[in-house]
């Protein structure tokens, strides 16, 4: 952490000397409430937080009306105190010196003053690039006559001179914007207490001098406000600030509410994180957020004049809002006032919420668990949001569930609904449309592309019932293969700017091919340059040496060894081609492995033969972990990608119940079940996968190079995209852009199905019926089933 220049050490006393500094509360400083409905301080400048004590709020509170000197609360407050909490607040910039600029301070240590110059005049410094000289001057002059026009309406005189920023361009005003939407049409906005944002463009082409001063003046009122300490909700602020710098706030607002929905006050404090083009972004003129909240304005400062509403604004503060004041001062409740409003503007349309059609509910005993089905977000909570959720279902505005309803936490309870798309407007149409979109020119240059599936070897020393791969193609990769597809692999991670990729050996059984997987760890080590690399191997483990083990262990390679289960249960199916049982041969190499320090998972394809001995084979996990103090996962794969030929015949509901009580057991003896095929929709439900789309090949992540050098989708989906011979060819092919076109919303028979965006198909490989890419998994009521019956039981093992 970068030290505060205004703590300077006193040799005398060993303390910051402080006591005969004068102290005020930034402006940047806000207050709030985390999710658990503890109190919150930030410094929306320099991002600092810290959750105060009691004591720590109430030494804030001297400071909100004026700077004051440290040594005046000496009757108050023991001397060790008084500076352990200035120290504290110093630090992260809550308590500021008097004499220092905060705004200015942060922005010119940003900025590179090598290409940077500084203009001030009686009110502003305006800092600019080189390049826009001329437009400063004119510019300082303009925000001078600005400055003269509010003065004249008000006697408000910030601390210090406001700090004006000119870009260089458009992309630098973006990114002083932030990551939300910026619409085309923004010319300036304040980004701090005392900082304002300029797009050079578009003040130097706004021929419309009294648009221009209307648009300035509003970020101005902006600056006032802060600056004076004011607290208000956002369309206060906002409704403020259009009064201040416009007229005619009942004619505009009546000319938009004609084609739109006004919002609840409380439902834009809510939901206008960021600024009221959270909720429309159409330009201030036709805006109903900025229109409807400068009418109320207006109409709160006709009921007693301006004089008494700017006393009611001037007794906001940090803790203080406007709603406990403005019951003070006008003998009313906002909510009555506003109310009041509305009838005065009869052509008024009051936007609603109401659930979303994707709003699916599970319940058990103890919770309840609300999901969006297509978006895929969630929330877990107590049985009393149903009754919430009825009230939503008949549509409702937040202030009318405010009077019937004592719930605690409700504006809480409503934002994450709402930020959850679990609820929505009564104007907003859900069209279910993809939402997995890239840039096409992204997605054909393989942008999406980090991660590279080296299928080693089609070849195979065991013959498993259940196996897709194809015993007549038994081929191995050389080592020319292998290092071009290297080659073009990391040279497409750099071009894309990459800077964590994957590499899964894969097969076949890959340790066939072992003396080539050797040289990919010390090639990609000369490759990879800053790149992060993961390795994957998917091993039937039953090639093996002490070596081998201790070369994966060096290089930090993740491995997977399938294992159906205990001799009986594993040795059913996965036999050599001897027709001998594998698991002996898999349990010693499995203690070679862990004992070498290798990173392991047992992957388990679950069916006739294994599905009612899981729970033994998580206890042999259990006390593998045990003996060598390791973390073994268990990983639980369907069996699919094959006609599987009564391999897999058990009634779904008794297959469910079998996997439910052997991941309930896995869970109570401390064996990690988080991973594999089966947990793919429940893990996007957490946010440990992404949503949308099932899995790495079809979100166009990763490619699969086959021993020949043809690249396909993975090592099971038999669809050919192209050759090492041509790379760059294979993102425009219609297979690739296909893939990743298999996404919720663009999957016809999964449309409207209860875990769309979790599932998103399942595993093409398995979906794939003649050559439609589109079609869903054949485990399908599986899927569905499965995610229902044991999706709180899931969420709430992860959460814990």
């Amino acid at each position: 952490m970068a030290k505060n220049k205004y703590l300077k050490e006193d040799k005398k006393i060993g303390f910051p000397s402080l006591l005969n500094q004068k102290m005020v509360l930034s402006r940047n400083l806000i207050f709030s409430k985390t999710n658990e409905s503890e109190d919150l301080l930030i410094n929306r400048l320099s991002l600092r937080a810290l959750k105060p004590s009691d004591n720590l709020l109430t030494f804030l509170r001297h400071f909100k009306e004026k700077p004051i000197l440290l040594s005046s609360l000496m009757p108050g407050y023991e001397a060790v105190d008084l500076i352990q909490y200035a120290t504290e607040l110093l630090k992260r910039n809550f308590l500021i010196p008097e004499s220092m600029n905060e705004d200015y301070e942060w922005l010119i240590n940003r900025l590179d003053m090598n290409i940077t110059k500084q203009f001030e005049t009686r009110h502003f410094i305006t800092l600019y690039s080189v390049s826009h000289d001329y437009l400063t001057r004119n510019f300082s002059d303009f925000m001078e006559k600005v400055f003269s026009f509010l003065s004249k309406k008000n006697d408000w005189l910030p601390r210090h001179k406001i700090i004006i920023y000119i870009c260089k361009d458009r992309s630098e005003f973006k990114d002083y914007w932030g990551e939300n939407s910026l619409p085309a049409w923004p010319d300036a906005f304040v980004f701090s207490s005392n900082l304002m944002i300029i797009d050079p463009q578009k003040i130097k082409h706004n021929d419309n001098n009294n648009s221009l001063l209307q648009g300035m003046a509003h970020e101005l009122c902006h600056i006032f406000i802060n600056q004076m300490g004011y607290h208000l909700p956002i369309w206060a602020e906002e409704g403020l600030c259009e009064y201040l710098s416009k007229s005619n706030s009942k004619i505009m607002l009546r000319a938009v509410c004609g084609h739109k929905k006004i919002y609840g006050l409380k439902e834009i404090e809510l939901f206008a994180k960021q600024s009221l083009l959270d909720l429309d972004d159409s330009r201030v003129k036709e805006n109903i957020c900025y229109r409807q909240s400068h009418s109320f304005i207006s109409y709160l400062i006709d009921l007693k004049g301006e004089k008494h509403f700017f006393e009611c604004v001037k007794s906001t503060g940090l803790e203080i809002g406007l709603e406990s004041q403005f019951q003070k001062f006008y003998d009313q409740s906002l909510q009555s006032a506003e109310l009041a409003w509305q009838r005065e503007i009869p052509q008024m349309q009051l936007a609603r919420l109401k659930v979303s059609k994707n709003l699916r509910i599970i319940k058990n005993s103890s919770f309840v668990l609300l999901y969006n089905a297509f978006y895929g977000q969630s929330l877990k909570s107590s049985s009393d949001i149903l009754y919430l959720i009825k009230q939503f279902k008949k549509g409702s505005t937040i202030n009318e569930l405010s009077d019937r309803f004592d719930l605690e936490n409700l504006d809480s309870i409503i934002i994450k609904l709402r930020d959850k798309q679990l609820i929505i407007f009564d104007y907003e149409k859900e069209t279910n449309k993809a939402y997995r979109n890239f840039d096409h020119d992204k997605i054909t240059k393989g942008f999406l592309v980090n991660k590279l599936r080296l299928n080693m070897s089609n070849f195979c020393n065991m013959a498993c019932n259940y196996c897709y791969v194809d015993p007549d193609q038994a081929e191995q990769m050389d080592w020319h293969t292998a290092q071009k597809a290297l080659v073009l692999f990391f040279n497409l991670q750099k071009q894309t700017g990459q800077s964590h990729s994957q590499i899964r050996f894969f097969g076949g059984e890959a340790l066939l091919n072992w003396p080539v997987i050797e040289k990919v760890f010390d090639y990609v080590k000369y490759l990879k340059k800053h790149i992060m690399v993961e390795y994957i191997l998917n091993t039937n483990g039953t090639v093996l040496t002490k070596g081998i083990a201790q070369k994966l262990a060096s290089n930090d390679v993740n491995i997977s060894v399938s294992l159906d289960g205990l001799k009986k249960a594993n040795d059913t199916f996965r036999r050599f081609k001897s027709g001998k049982g594998s698991f002996l041969k898999i349990d010693r190499n499995m203690d070679i492995l862990i004992s070498s320090g290798c990173n392991v998972a047992v992957s388990t394809t679950i069916g006739n033969h294994n599905y009612n001995n899981l729970k033994e084979l998580t206890t042999y996990i259990a006390n593998k972990n045990n003996k060598y103090r390791s973390n073994i996962s268990l990983s639980l794969q369907s069996m699919c990608m094959e006609s599987k030929q009564g391999l897999d015949t058990v009634p779904v509901e008794e297959k469910i119940n079998a996997i439910k009580e052997a991941v309930q057991y896995a869970i109570d003896i401390g064996v990690n079940v988080s991973f594999g095929m089966l947990m793919f929709p429940l893990n996007s439900l957490l946010g440990l996968k992404n949503v949308g789309a099932y899995c790495n090949a079809v979100s166009g992540e990763e490619i699969c190079i086959y021993p020949n050098g043809d690249i396909y989708p993975c090592g099971a989906l038999k669809t050919k995209m192209g050759s090492i011979d041509d790379f760059n060819a294979l993102f425009k092919t219609k297979e690739y852009l296909n893939l990743v076109k298999r996404v919720a919303g663009n999957m016809s028979k999964c449309k409207g199905c209860d875990i769309e965006s979790f599932c998103a198909g399942g595993c093409t490989a398995d979906a794939v019926i003649g050559n439609d890419i589109f079609a869903p998994t054949k485990n399908c009521r599986f899927e569905k089933l499965f995610f229902k019956s044991f999706a709180i039981e899931y969420l709430k093992y992860m959460l814990e």
